[in-house]
């Protein structure tokens, strides 16, 4: 029972196999949990216990977040291995915080970088298969971004607008340029890759081809994609302009 909650030493071979039955029973538990959630967070709405499944939430971002700090200081990595590589760490920080303070900003960059948390359901980036915890731990707090930030929306009516998008962009654009450079002066690209901007977050044939022909090209058609998907992943979301009568 023990070795269910131990996580693999960060050098072992992986146990976690893409597009196994595992995967796709984890990917589908998930994304079931994202439309309940969808569809049954309205009527949390002026319930006398709506914030106690708000702080539940809250609870298993920070708990989830503390062991897996805990892993890396028992590993005795670097210092910079403790930093969010990725927007997925950072929307941890800032879906905890709007659930809290319903700042507007923070919900914003909660929603739009919930692609990021989104898209890694179906391309995770784990050793651990579904005999360890931190499988399920790693597919929970993925789907608790995307829904940190429908919470905000579907609970407490925040909106989300076209121009919203460019406050994403406006915020992650500089982050991931300080990330890659912080990032070449550690010099340390297996362990420290902030927003995956030195090299791929996978092995992707295509990305690798464009990073290994150039890395200008790599960083410039990332950060492309990148802005694309953020803007397409808040094309369902987007409330019209009211018309001026």
């Amino acid at each position: 029972m023990m070795n269910f909650f131990e996580r693999l030493p960060l050098d072992a071979p992986k146990e976690f196999e893409i597009l196994s039955f595992a995967h796709g029973v984890a990917l589908f538990a998930m994304l079931v949990l994202i439309v309940i959630s969808y569809i049954y967070l309205p009527k949390l709405k002026n319930k006398s216990y709506e914030p106690w499944v708000r702080y539940g939430i809250i609870a298993y971002l920070i708990l989830s977040s503390v062991y897996k700090q805990w892993f890396l200081f028992a590993s005795d990595v670097p210092w910079y291995v403790h930093l969010p590589e990725a927007t997925c760490g950072l929307a941890i920080l800032s879906g905890t915080l709007s659930l809290l303070t319903k700042n507007r900003i923070l919900f914003l960059l909660t929603f739009f970088w919930g692609w990021g948390a989104f898209t890694a359901l179906f391309a995770p980036n784990i050793l651990e298969g579904p005999d360890r915890y931190y499988f399920y731990q790693y597919y929970i707090r993925h789907a608790l971004i995307v829904i940190a930030a429908l919470y905000m929306i579907r609970v407490y009516d925040c909106k989300v607008h076209k121009k919203d998008f460019w406050i994403y962009f406006g915020i992650t654009l500089p982050l991931a340029l300080l990330g890659m450079g912080f990032s070449y002066l550690i010099d340390d690209p297996e362990n420290l890759n902030m927003f995956y901007m030195l090299q791929p977050a996978v092995n992707n044939p295509f990305l690798d081809g464009i990073h290994q022909a150039s890395h200008l090209l790599y960083v410039i058609f990332w950060l492309s994609i990148a802005s694309l998907f953020g803007y397409l992943y808040g094309l369902p979301f987007y409330t019209p302009k009211e018309k001026k009568e």
